[in-house]
């Protein structure tokens, strides 16, 4: 495998929005690979699959939320990116994902 090819996590509990980024970023020439729960995702990196980029949801029942992963992924990847991609679009939960989460962009889903 090319070293050269950027890995990107998707961590989401709706498959069928895991299926969906990931398809779009492999047609972009991206390595992703996907989780179901923070805690799945977590134990990826563990594991030694560290990715360039999180792409991670808040909302994932039931567990460790988006929010708690990016606390614990920090831990173990101080400089991991991570994009918080949720249904939630208010102000007061977006300044949370950027302020205290450290995310470094977000997405509201359509």
């Amino acid at each position: 495998m090319d070293t050269d090819i950027q890995r990107i996590l998707v961590v989401d509990d709706d498959p069928i929005i895991q299926t969906l980024v990931r398809n779009i970023l492999q047609k972009s020439g991206y390595d992703v690979f996907t989780a179901a729960s923070g805690e799945d995702a977590l134990n990826l990196i563990k594991l030694g699959r560290v990715p360039h980029l999180a792409v991670v949801d808040i909302n994932m029942p039931p567990g460790m939320d988006g929010f708690t992963f990016c606390e614990k992924a920090h831990e173990r990847v101080p400089n991991l990116p991570i994009i918080m991609l949720s249904g939630a679009g208010d102000e007061r939960t977006i300044v949370r994902a950027f302020d205290v989460f450290q995310a470094d962009d977000y997405i509201v889903k359509p």
